[in-house]
């Protein structure tokens, strides 16, 4: 009877339709925002409903149409009538779908009913249970429909679990790739078009077929005809109104017909052509089914095929293998598009319903994931997963007990328990979640006792349910109107008896419209209580302040003795706005008092709901705006655009004499500066202000000084703020008058006494210096006094590199002489380093400078200390222990090598005997960089006073001479440095020091420039050296002449010999007496075609700011050969212009 197919075929043909189907899926996402296919957007939307038409509908409507039934219409009809007299409700879902950003059936419902997450819990594990049935029915016809086509003995599986892997792997590749649910996917609407338009192509040509073999024996198919138009619906399993209605009510509350109807809309207008399209196509659908129906009804040999499995044998029975091949694929393509789908949205709905509520909780103490949206596909995604293996259990338990249509009706009737909380969410102001959430909740469980777990009892003890023929079939039908009743009558109660709370009030007036107008404001008291003002007020002011802005909206009472329980006036309303308005702004006042009033019982829990956020974060901006104000010396306030109070702080009540209970949020300016009997002085500061209200008015700033009746001064400074408020401050700067009034007279005073009385003069000049410095920057001194001792310390350093390198070029040395030179060489670098570390620790002390944290090698730093000290620690008779690293670390280099230098220095002064060992090692995810020896060690008591200033053990006078602020320095620099020290020690055994250091990666190497030779000369050059320090001067001419340079030589700027001609290079210092060094090379610009500044006291920003000007910046002490190289660039260009000059004659 059927028309086998081979199974390598089948397969292949199914692999190059999905392959098709991905590849639309690919066009779509990645063309979504193109004009094509947003043209294409109302066709491709009203497709994308025909997922509707499942295996099911697809299969199962020509086997029952061809026992006579009509069934397979109402299916079709049902959907229709949803999308055309239902049109307004699928319209007003659309928009309000997109207007609260939902994600799903059960999102759609949480949001009207007070965004209730239990609500929204139930709707999604009701879902996932309607949907095991659903997708065990696709499981259970595809697989009919495989067993009968395909050849026996190929590569075909008997089992559902191969094609459910597949529908999941689609399902997680299309359905859960983006964290936001109705973010558009084109593609995902683009396969689930081109799946409609496919099972329909297959079902046209499979009733081709049929009207083919209709026209070429027509009488033979007039009985059948007249059979299935009389065939009475009464002798089928249910009703056609039962079927209609159930199949109208899905099309809202299925999961997958919300989630392509309303989450992947892209535009709500869309929907206007679907109200023409969907119902061409269901149409079409309608009467190529009737058509095959008519044939198969003709044929007794057809007939006795199973019902669900004659579309396929039809054309096998007459040879075609094409068309079973295509209306298999057509079959198949209904199936798979409502599997992928109803997994989609149900793993929704149990993502963000269930499980990610429950992860927040989880993670709640230990912070929030570090990507949420990762989390939410993880959940979503699970969901998946954890729905189709479920839906394969289903199948495994009731596989072969329940027919299709048992299956698929079952699972509707569980859908339609949505409809009642949808209907009455949208059209029912009254509608309560306590109705929505119990409705639910009994319509489910009587669908579970009266339908679903009758057949799923009976099939795990190997029986088999209850045939649902005639009898059965009404029963069924009373079970579904059962449930439904019940369903409606507890939701209708429930949502009358309970009481509305404000967040159902809000939810309400957006989903149903909004609410009736009350009373005129302007007219009449109001059903907000005084006391639900005050609490609202206690929201964002505060209790204390609340209370206090209470007794003002009392004194505008209806009553004489005005009450907590008395209704509201609208001029109280008008104050609370103003109250408000100076915390959160005038628009975001209006709005929360327009909320608190329109509801009929303001209570604190639906406050703390609605504007808990809100409240907090301006708690948190006030409490943070109190602290610093608090924290000021002088009297702040800030008043609104109406001149009402909105922030002060203590100092100000104390200026004005004002108590606690007198001040408050929105206390008119007015009324708090009104005159009293606290004395004169104080009612003239409140006089002062008063007058001050045109400036504020005007938003004009302000500064003046009032002189009071007791001696005091005031200094009064206004300034105006965004959104119209004013802030003033108040000052009292007698002692500041006063002192600027003693330092004038101590300096007349000195004037005139300064050869009489000499000590007194000293004294006043200490004084003065005192005075000055509290009003002066505190660190200009230390600046000035860092700036002048790298000067004068760098001097002499600078000098003797400068005898070395002449004493190095002037002879022919051995190789142990010049060994001592380069080893002099690095001990002047050396001590300029430990000098330089030793300045810069002292700007670091006055912020006025920046460690210069950089990645920096320990090897060399290692290697040069291994130098240094070797020879120290070889006289004392001790074993100096370096180890090689090739670890980086992120510091400052010179500060770093200063540290470690203490250290050694520490070690080697207080180890009679032994071993010193330098070393460094991981420490996770820094450098433990650790300095041992076996000296005489610490007593633990000690331990902590040992990096202290002057601090010196008993033990270590003993043995060596010291200051005491070696181990202090190191503190100190590593404090600055953020590395921890630390020290561990034993008497007598020894200390073990350790700094730790981020770990870095090793920099790249800089290219370095070709440092000049022994042999390069500097002949025919012309260079002038400006230096106050005579031995600088010596040691550079010496120097220069030596490198073959002619040398003049001057200790400021009137020294300079005058030339006609000028000079190749000018080298100058900075510090000079008269006048600096940029000044002078600014004055010689064009005298010479090099300028250096050479210089120990260079700023930050100097470099580019002098190589724009051609002045080129050394630091002392400079090497020799860096000055050469530089030098003999310019002699290199020199040579160059008179070779071309030549050439040119």
């Amino acid at each position: 009877m059927n028309q086998v197919l081979p199974a390598v075929l089948v397969i292949t043909v199914i692999a190059g339709y999905a392959l098709a189907l991905l590849l639309a899926g690919w066009w779509g996402d990645r063309r979504g925002g193109s004009a094509t296919t947003r043209r294409l957007g109302p066709l491709r939307y009203s497709l994308s409903l025909a997922t509707l038409c499942s295996a099911w509908t697809y299969f199962g409507a020509v086997g029952t149409a061809s026992e006579g039934s009509w069934l397979f219409f109402a299916n079709a009809l049902g959907p229709v009538l949803a999308l055309t007299a239902g049109y307004p409700m699928w319209r007003k879902v659309a928009v309000l779908a997109k207007q609260q950003n939902v994600g799903s059936l059960a999102d759609f419902l949480a949001a009207r009913y007070g965004k209730s997450a239990a609500l929204g819990s139930l709707c999604a594990v009701v879902a996932a249970i309607g949907a095991l049935p659903y997708i065990a029915l696709q499981l259970d016809i595809l697989g009919s429909a495989w067993r009968f086509t395909v050849a026996p003995g190929g590569l075909a599986s008997h089992s559902p679990l191969p094609p459910l892997v597949v529908l999941v792997g689609i399902a997680l590749i299309f359905g859960a790739r983006r964290p936001s649910l109705n973010q558009q996917s084109a593609g995902f609407v683009n396969i689930l078009s081109l799946e409609s338009i496919v099972k329909l192509v297959a079902l046209v040509a499979v009733a081709g077929l049929a009207a083919v073999l209709i026209a070429q024996a027509p009488g033979t198919h007039t009985a059948p005809v007249s059979a299935a138009a009389a065939a009475p619906a009464s002798a089928k399993t249910v009703s056609f109104i039962t079927v209609m209605l159930l199949c109208t009510a899905t099309s809202f509350t299925l999961p997958r017909q919300f989630h392509v109807g309303f989450v992947t809309l892209e535009e709500v207008n869309d929907t206007r052509a679907a109200r023409w399209i969907l119902p061409a196509y269901f149409a079409i659908w309608s009467l190529a089914t009737l058509l095959i129906a008519i044939s198969i009804r003709s044929d007794p040999a057809l007939l006795a095929v199973p019902a669900p499995l004659r579309l396929l044998a039809l054309p096998g029975h007459h040879g075609s293998s094409t068309l079973t091949l295509l209306a298999l694929i057509g079959g198949i393509s209904a199936g798979a598009a409502m599997v992928v789908v109803e997994l989609t949205a149900i793993s929704a709905m149990i993502a963000n319903e269930i499980m990610l509520p429950l992860l927040s909780r989880v993670t709640h103490r230990s912070g929030a994931p570090s990507d949420v949206g990762r989390w939410i596909l993880f959940a979503r995604r699970a969901a998946i997963i954890g729905v189709g293996i479920a839906a394969w259990a289903y199948h495994r338990i009731i596989a072969g007990t329940e027919t299709a249509d048992q299956l698929g009706l079952s699972a509707l009737a569980v859908f339609a328990q949505f409809l009642p909380a949808l209907i009455g969410g949208l059209y029912w102001r009254r509608a309560h979640v306590d109705g929505a959430f119990a409705g639910i909740a009994a319509g489910a469980t009587l669908w579970l006792v009266t339908i679903a777990a009758p057949s799923v009892i009976a099939a795990s003890h190997g029986g088999s349910p209850p045939s649902w023929g005639h009898e059965t079939g009404r029963t069924l039908e009373m079970a579904i109107l059962l449930s439904l009743t019940v369903n409606v009558l507890i939701y209708v109660v429930l949502s009358l008896l309970a009481r509305p709370r404000l967040v159902d009030t809000v939810q309400a007036r957006i989903f149903v419209g909004d609410l009736p107008e009350g009373p005129d404001p302007g007219h009449g008291p109001i059903r907000a209580r005084l006391r639900d003002i005050e609490h609202l007020l206690a929201r964002f002011i505060g209790p204390e302040e609340a209370g206090k802005a209470v007794l003002e909206l009392r004194s505008h009472s209806l009553s004489g003795q005005p009450s907590d329980d008395e209704p509201i006036t609208p001029t109280q309303v008008r104050i609370a706005e103003k109250l408000l308005a100076g915390v959160i702004g005038a628009p975001s006042a209006r709005n929360v008092v327009s909320l608190a009033i329109s509801s009929d019982d303001l209570s604190s829990g639906e406050i703390d709901h609605i504007l808990d956020d809100a409240a907090e974060a301006v708690h948190f901006s006030r409490d943070l705006l109190q602290i610093a104000l608090q924290g000021l010396d002088q009297g702040v306030s800030v008043v609104d655009r109406d001149h009402r109070l909105i922030a002060w702080n203590g100092r100000y009540m104390q200026l004005l004499n004002l108590s606690a209970a007198e001040v408050y949020v929105g206390k008119p300016l007015s009324d708090l500066l009104l005159e009293r009997s606290d004395g004169e002085v104080v009612n003239a500061i409140r006089s002062n202000l008063l007058g001050l209200n045109g400036s504020i008015a005007r938003g004009e700033p302000l500064q003046e000084e009032w002189h009071l009746e007791d001696g005091r001064i005031l200094e009064v400074t206004g300034k105006p703020l965004p959104r119209g408020d004013y802030l003033s401050t108040l000052a009292d700067i007698t002692s500041l008058r006063e002192a600027e009034r003693v330092l004038a007279q101590d300096k007349e005073s000195l004037e005139r006494r300064v050869e009489l009385r000499t000590r007194e003069l000293t004294a006043a000049n200490s004084a003065l210096a005192e005075a000055k410095r509290a009003a002066e920057d505190a660190t200009g001194a230390q600046k000035r006094f860092v700036a002048a001792a790298s000067h004068d310390l760098v001097q002499p350093l600078h000098a003797a590199r400068l005898f070395i390198s002449s004493v190095k070029e002037g002879a022919d040395l051995s190789s142990a002489h010049s060994d001592l030179l380069r080893r002099a060489d690095d001990a002047v670098d050396g001590a300029f380093r430990l000098m330089r570390a030793l300045l810069n620790l002292s700007r670091l002390e006055t912020s006025a400078a920046e460690p210069a944290v950089e990645t920096v090698a320990l090897d060399p730093i290692f290697a040069s200390l291994c130098e240094e000290f070797a020879d120290q620690a070889e006289a004392r008779g001790l074993r100096f222990v370096v180890r090689p690293t090739t670890f980086h670390v992120t510091s400052d280099g010179d500060l770093l090598r200063s540290v470690i230098q203490n250290l050694v220095l520490n070690a080697i002064r207080y180890t009679p005997s032994g071993t010193i060992l330098v070393t460094a090692r991981p420490a996770g995810t820094n450098i433990r960089l650790e300095v041992r020896d076996t000296g005489i060690g610490i007593d633990a008591a000690h331990l902590e006073a040992v990096f202290s200033e002057f601090n010196r053990l008993p033990q270590a006078e003993k043995l060596a001479a010291g200051s005491g602020l070696g181990l202090s320095i190191v503190a100190r620099i590593c404090h600055f440095l953020g590395h921890p020290v630390s020290v561990r020690s034993k008497p007598d055994q020894g200390s073990i020091f350790s700094v730790v250091i981020p770990r870095a990666k090793a920099a790249a190497s800089p290219r370095r420039l070709a440092e000049p030779t022994a042999g390069q000369s500097l002949d025919g050059m012309t260079v002038l050296c400006i230096d106050d320090e005579p031995d600088v001067l010596l040691g550079m001419k010496a120097l220069l002449e030596r490198w073959g340079a002619r040398v003049d030589t001057a200790g400021s700027g009137p020294e300079i010999p005058a030339t006609a001609h000028g000079w190749s290079a000018i080298v100058a210092d900075q510090l000079l007496p008269g006048e600096t060094g940029i000044s002078i090379l600014r004055r010689l610009a064009g005298q010479a075609r090099l300028r250096i500044l050479l210089t120990a006291t260079a700023q930050d920003d100097w470099e580019d700011e002098l190589a724009a000007e051609g002045i080129r910046l050394m630091r002392k002490p400079a090497p020799p050969l860096q000055l050469r190289a530089l030098l003999a660039s310019v002699c290199a260009q020199s040579a160059v212009g008179t070779s071309a000059t030549t050439a040119s004659n």
